[in-house]
């Protein structure tokens, strides 16, 4: 399953970890996203 290969939180033991990690993948894109467009709305 292609939960259990992309799993970095449990080595591939059980598919949850796999959408753990992609929701942590996901969450510190998005986190990293938007900390860059506010500090393009506010420049120094």
């Amino acid at each position: 399953m292609i939960f259990e290969r992309t799993d970095l939180v449990g080595e591939g033991e059980l598919w949850i970890g796999g959408v753990a990690s992609i929701a942590i993948i996901l969450v510190t894109a998005m986190a990293y996203a938007f900390a860059i467009l506010y500090l393009n709305q506010y420049p120094s």
